[in-house]
């Protein structure tokens, strides 16, 4: 099995690609967001011209595919599983366009998902799962995607995987789990969760950001993971220089 990573500040490697630390992301919620100033379609638009541009780079290693296009082209016959966020398949859509173009057969690109309903002349590619499996496989939301691929293929084996087969299993699995439990949160401000911070720390020294996370959510305030945990991590370094 050959494995790439899509890296918004590398584009397309290889897990052995010798790289340097970064903290570029297509994820709008962090500070070091690509296409942070952008918003609706122009944000869209301005993640998928990143992700062109990048792939126009030779890379770490010069002999790297740099687009998915590319994997396509190699390896026709074989299924292309991708595993991504919402916000990074805005990234890649041109791209997986291309791509299903390049395969034998259609059915052989499978997207990875949770959530996403819609994605073009992509729609059809997306498998059928959601925030209603985490509870049979465990984990935080944030790794939902991974162990979703992860079980199908376990449980492909050595059968080729394909869409029809693998929304086939999903769609069972999701028919025998209950419904998703919604949280009455209410959303705040970056400064409201800074205070909570500083307010925690200062009150009980040193304290995992899990742990925080859970607490602030506890008192019924609303924040995505890696929104908090930017926030957090800005309030140690605040911390620490002070």
């Amino acid at each position: 099995m050959r494995s790439w990573i899509c890296s918004a500040g590398y584009g397309l490697i290889s897990p052995e690609s010798q790289i340097r630390a970064y903290s570029a992301t297509f994820s709008p919620c962090e500070r070091d967001c690509v296409t942070r100033g952008f918003v609706g379609d122009a944000r869209r638009e301005a993640a998928r011209q990143w992700w062109q541009e990048i792939g126009r780079w030779r890379g770490p290693r010069s002999n790297e595919l740099r687009s998915v296009q590319s994997i396509t082209r190699r390896y026709p016959r074989t299924p292309l599983l991708l595993v991504a966020s919402p916000d990074y398949l805005c990234a890649l859509e041109k791209d997986l366009s291309n791509a299903l173009d390049n395969l034998s057969d259609p059915d052989l690109l499978l997207i990875v998902s949770a959530g996403t309903k819609s994605l073009g002349r992509l729609t059809d590619h997306l498998l059928p799962c959601d925030a209603s499996l985490q509870p049979v496989l465990g984990g935080t939301r944030g790794s939902l995607n991974i162990r979703i691929a992860r079980l199908l293929l376990e449980r492909a084996g050595k059968t080729l995987l394909n869409v029809m087969r693998a929304s086939d299993e999903l769609g069972k699995l999701l028919s025998k789990q209950p419904p998703i439990v919604r949280y009455d949160r209410r959303v705040v401000t970056d400064q409201q969760v800074r205070t909570f911070i500083r307010l925690q720390l200062n009150r009980n020294g040193v304290v995992s950001r899990s742990v925080l996370l859970r607490r602030f959510r506890d008192s019924g305030k609303a924040c995505e993971q890696s929104r908090f945990a930017n926030l957090y991590r800005q309030m140690v370094i605040d911390e620490k220089v002070a």
